[in-house]
């Protein structure tokens, strides 16, 4: 049995035209278009070829393969009559003379077609991972974290750092999260854990004599899943370095990460050093976060004086409508109460996301003020939130509107009942 190919599904151009070429691949599909004659698309890791059937022989072979199965295909490279300039191989087809079945696929039908994995049922996408795996979009990024990896590896030893794999099964320590424990088979009733970062080994190898220290560590942590975090396992730059400020540090990062994030970041601008440094208490006070994702415009500010007069006056309207017991006008001057608080915020993203969600909840709203005593209550409230944004006590506006919205909700229910 004959595997060897010349030349790769990726390879071939028009200069290989006349040609008598050998490759292997996985059947992506076959189209058949007369008795003798159809089109196949091999695939393997570079990429696809044209494969084009014209002969009884060819054919009936071809008619006994399944998608996906593996074959070899021997056969003259020739210049393509329509060419498809969007693929690389494009200009050119192999006429067969030889295929060869070397791996059959069991399945007549695909759980799901390769190209399109990404909108299959997760469940099954990982019972068929190696199907998964061959979808070209889900490859590449296989391929991107392989090349962001060399990157990194050959930044840091340009700077004069140590790769150095520190232990995997070890004692367990204090990091923040649980461990993840391995049974020990000579030990009965004790266990090793998996390291949540090498935070102790890299301390070692200071403390040994070792000036600069870095891996690409996988780290284990048994927590749940959030927003910001990666649960169970994940890959992290670990690095370390011996009679070093902050400002050491941060210049090897500034220097090693922005080449990277140009080269094969998604972003159309890249950080370029020297990184904005954010004092802690501004973070907060500025994002809301101690961790603010900057490529996004998510700034709250302090609401100006003259966003504080625009409230008030809202507001003694909303008092005044109120004692006549007008739902309409105190929900219309609602909407505004609301939409001065999204403006003085300083974020056009938190403006674009919250205001329309509010007034697509009018209907609701409209349902919560006619309840018996609400609409006064309400503006009660308001008065409330108003007084405390004026003495600029986020904490506490932050729980009187929680309030708000949950005494909206409950009046809601109960005209429901």
């Amino acid at each position: 049995m004959m595997q060897s190919r010349t030349h790769t599904c990726g390879q071939l151009r028009i200069e290989n035209a006349g040609e008598r070429v050998t490759l292997v691949g996985w059947m992506e599909n076959v189209r058949v278009v007369g008795n003798n004659f159809a089109f196949i698309v091999l695939r393997d890791f570079y990429g696809t070829t044209q494969i084009v059937v014209e002969t009884e022989e060819i054919m009936n072979i071809v008619k006994g393969i399944n998608k996906e199965s593996t074959i070899s295909v021997t056969g003259t490279v020739r210049e393509r009559a329509s060419k498809n300039p969007k693929q690389p191989t494009g200009d050119i087809e192999v006429v067969p003379e030889k295929i060869e079945l070397l791996g059959r696929c069991q399945y007549n039908e695909l759980p799901f077609e390769i190209n399109r994995s990404r909108d299959a049922d997760e469940t099954q996408r990982l019972k068929y991972r190696y199907l998964d795996l061959r979808n070209p979009a889900v490859k590449s990024n296989i391929i991107l974290r392989c090349n962001v990896i060399a990157a990194i590896r050959k930044a840091m030893m340009d700077h004069d750092f140590l790769e150095i794999t520190t232990p995997i099964l070890t004692a367990s320590s204090p990091e923040g999260a649980r461990d993840y424990l391995v049974p020990a088979r000579k030990h009965p009733g004790k266990f090793y854990a998996l390291p949540q970062a090498p935070q102790q080994f890299k301390q070692l190898l200071m403390t040994s004599g070792f000036d600069r220290y870095f891996q690409i560590a996988p780290c284990f942590r048994d927590e749940d899943a959030r927003g910001d975090r990666s649960p169970g396992e994940f890959y992290q730059l670990d690095m370390e370095m011996a009679f070093a400020a902050q400002d050491d540090v941060f210049a090897i990062i500034e220097d090693v990460l922005p080449p990277i994030f140009a080269k094969y970041g998604k972003y159309n601008i890249a950080s370029s050093a020297p990184f904005r440094r954010i004092a802690y208490k501004d973070a907060l006070e500025t994002y809301g976060s101690d961790k603010p994702d900057l490529r996004i415009d998510l700034t709250a500010k302090n609401i100006s004086e003259a966003g504080i007069a625009k409230l008030k006056d809202i507001l003694e309207q909303q008092e005044f409508y109120a004692s006549k017991d007008n739902a309409d006008k105190v929900r219309d001057l609602d909407t505004e109460f609301h939409d001065i608080i999204y403006a003085e915020c300083g974020s056009p993203i938190f403006r674009a996301i919250l205001s329309p969600i509010h007034h697509k909840l009018m209907k609701y709203r409209q349902a919560s003020l006619c309840h018996e005593g609400r609409i006064l209550h309400s503006v009660e409230e308001h008065r409330d939130i108003f007084e405390a944004i004026r003495e600029r006590d986020a904490a506490k506006v932050e729980g009187l509107m929680l309030t708000h919205v949950e005494h909206a909700y409950e009046s809601i229910m109960q005209g429901d009942e």
